[in-house]
């Protein structure tokens, strides 16, 4: 009876065991050497829950494989699909592992919502020596020590011999203390021979201005790299450290720490007086593209308005070693008077770091032959320095202005005056004989039939007729004998017939045959907007036809 129960109990439990959550992981393989990577794979099954190693609140913490292992980014996938008739969810994570040094190393297993990984064991070799690797990696500053305020480079070179895959960067460069300008460079490219074998070289560098003296730490990230043929490399991180010395006491804050050169672009033309003309100054220095000045100090003489714009800054990197930025400068100046004026100078303060000393960079000011500008008019002669008199009027202005404001003047008191005379002899708007046809100038039966459907056009009141009472093919017959009795150039139709045809639609639609409208004027006709003149007494009861809303029509 006991062995029956047990049974029982076995098969009961049987597919919850079966169709459980699995916690799986593996690696793509277990022996290696130092400095190449093996791929870890953690997949769970047959469960809600997502696997999650970053974040918040990760379920997977791969911390715990930093003691031997460098850890890639992780990258995490979810999808569900049919597996045996029934549905199965999969929750999987992938990251590259390196080893930090050789020997055996355990992965540790992993649990998530109940479920349990087995861990792995790996074995890594020691990487054998090649003098001649197909990559590897360089870096350095360009120069150390330096002078607070001066611009440096921090530079990554890969070596290589072989094609790749992909090349990227494990993180960003990082300093201690952070007080500095930091901007990422171009890269560039070059050749190299490094032990009677041609390397491609990338550079990946940095701009460093450091802002305070002292010791700067600078740490460069690791490259992780796929060769074309798949095999992955990680190339560790490196350290440097940067002195930094004050500027002599006296140097003025904010100079320039380093030789600028200055170049200026004439203008194409002569300038005229009164009239704005541009040109161009470009400043080249081996600084931090942000420390180049958003204006030029200019020496103003007098003899010009100057006016500036933002200069344009970009990195001139044709020399890997020593990339310089630019500054390009759009100047606008208007000449104040004629003849030959200087073009303002300038001069620019700057700290040279070779000889630790201020020193300017200049540009001279340069002669303008400045030319009158043309004009219509003669200019008033200026007024005497001793009295204070208006300067006298032009003999070319013939004042037309004032006679064009008198004549429109007279045309307006002209419209005025002639505003009643207008209101006392005006015609009335609809005269009491005028015969026209209501709805517009429309025919008489298409008028008619338009008013009896209650719209404005024959189509519309059709498509409401039939939508309210079903089709009729006799409306729609009759609607199309009027339309081509009408508007079809050369037909001949028999106009008695139709009248016949719409009185017959008029009595099946309830209305006497002779009625005009069972709603009244036609709203759609011009003249049941005018003002219907007085009627003439005694006409009104005498004459039936007057009955007629619009005066002049007789009523049918």
């Amino acid at each position: 009876m006991v062995r029956r129960g047990a049974l029982m109990l076995a098969c009961l439990l049987a597919p919850l065991t079966a169709w459980g959550a699995t916690l799986q992981a593996y690696v793509d393989r277990k022996q290696l050497y130092v400095g190449e990577a093996i791929l870890f794979i953690l997949t769970l099954t047959d469960s809600d829950t997502r696997l999650r190693a970053q974040g918040l609140d990760p379920n997977v913490d791969l911390s715990v494989l930093t003691r031997d292992f460098d850890v890639g980014v992780p990258q995490a996938s979810h999808r569900y699909n049919i597996y045996r008739n029934r549905g199965r969810s999969t929750s999987e994570i992938r990251v590259a592992l390196f080893p930090r040094h050789a020997g055996d190393l355990r992965i540790p297993a992993f649990t998530v919502e109940g479920a349990s990984s087995s861990p792995i064991r790996l074995h890594v070799m020691p990487a054998p020596p090649d003098p001649r690797p197909e990559v590897f990696l360089r870096s350095g500053l360009s120069t150390n020590p330096r002078w607070q305020g001066e611009r440096g480079i921090a530079y990554l070179d890969l070596y290589r011999r072989v094609d790749l895959k992909e090349a990227r960067l494990g993180g960003d460069l990082d300093t201690e203390p952070k007080r500095l300008l930091l901007s990422a460079l171009p890269a560039s490219e070059r050749k190299a021979q490094v032990e009677g074998l041609e390397y491609q070289v990338t550079r990946t560098a940095w701009s460093l201005t450091p802002t305070e003296a002292g010791e700067v730490k600078i740490h460069f990230p690791d490259v992780w790299i796929t060769t074309a043929k798949g095999r992955r490399i990680r190339l560790p991180f490196s350290d440097a450290s940067l002195s930094v010395r004050p500027l002599p006491p006296g140097t003025p804050a904010g100079i320039l720490v380093g030789r600028p050169r200055l170049t200026r672009t004439m203008p194409s033309q002569a300038p005229r007086a009164r009239q704005p003309f541009s040109w161009q100054i470009t400043l080249r220095a081996p600084v931090d593209i942000q420390a180049l000045p958003d204006q030029l100090p200019l020496e103003d003489n007098g003899d010009f308005k100057l006016y500036a714009e933002l200069p344009r800054r970009r990195w001139l990197t044709s020399d890997a070693d020593t990339p310089l930025a630019e500054a390009s400068y759009t100047l606008y100046a208007t000449p104040l008077r004629a003849g030959r004026l200087m073009l303002p100078g300038l001069s620019l303060p700057y700290f040279d770091p070779h000889t630790g000393r201020t020193a300017e960079a200049t540009l001279p000011p340069v002669p303008l032959t400045v030319s009158a500008a043309p004009s219509s008019r003669a200019t008033p002669p200026p007024a005497a320095p001793q009295e204070s008199r208006p300067a006298p009027e032009s003999d070319a202005d013939p004042g037309w202005w004032q006679l064009a404001t008198a004549v429109f003047a007279a045309l307006w008191l002209a419209t005025l005056l002639l505003r009643p005379w207008r209101l006392r002899h005006r015609r009335p708007a609809t005269p009491a004989g005028r015969e026209s046809p209501p709805g517009s100038g429309r025919p008489p039966m298409v008028n008619r039939l338009a008013q009896v459907l209650g719209t404005a056009s024959l189509e519309e009141g059709l498509r409401l007729w039939e939508k309210s009472h079903g089709p009729d093919p006799d409306l729609r017959t009759l609607v199309r004998e009027i339309q081509a009795f009408h508007y079809a150039p050369g037909a001949a139709r028999d106009e008695a017939g139709l009248q016949q045809a719409l009185r017959r639609f008029l009595r099946r639609a309830g209305l006497p045959p002779d009625s005009a409208s069972p709603t009244g004027p036609d709203p759609w006709d011009p003249a049941s907007f005018a003002r219907p003149p007085a009627p003439s007494p005694g006409k009104a009861d005498n004459h039936p036809e007057n009955d007629s809303p619009v005066p002049g029509r007789k009523k049918v």
